[in-house]
């Protein structure tokens, strides 16, 4: 019976062991499931601001993209106006040529009728 009490003591020593062990495995099990749920909620966390910064910078691309049209419009625009104004200058150097002429030939008719006239019907 020495032998068996021995053995049964060896056991329950192996067994106390084991158990330990057995709580601390599951503790660590305990700590690493808590570590794993925090990694992957930051993970979350993570793609919820990544998906959020896509989104702006998706609309940031679509108002570029508006406002390098309306740019493009815009250019077009300014340069009817620039041919507008060239054509309008033109029109107006050609009226102040004709204008010159005009004030020309009125001052030669008033020479004119200057010399025609005689001085007693002035």
């Amino acid at each position: 019976m020495g032998d068996k009490a021995w053995v049964r003591r060896a056991l329950a020593l192996l067994l106390r062991e084991l158990r330990g062990r057995a709580r601390a495995n599951l503790s660590t099990a305990v700590d690493l499931g808590e570590q794993v749920a925090r990694l992957v909620r930051e993970r979350d966390d993570a793609l919820m601001q990544a998906s959020a910064a896509a989104e702006r910078e998706h609309a940031a691309a679509e108002r570029a993209e508006r406002v390098s049209a309306r740019m493009e419009e815009e250019d077009g625009l300014c340069e009817r106006l620039e041919g507008r104004v060239r054509e309008l200058e033109a029109e107006r150097s050609g009226l102040y040529q004709k204008l010159e002429k005009c004030y020309g030939e009125l001052a030669a008719l008033r020479e004119l009728g200057r010399v025609v006239a005689p001085e007693d019907e002035r």
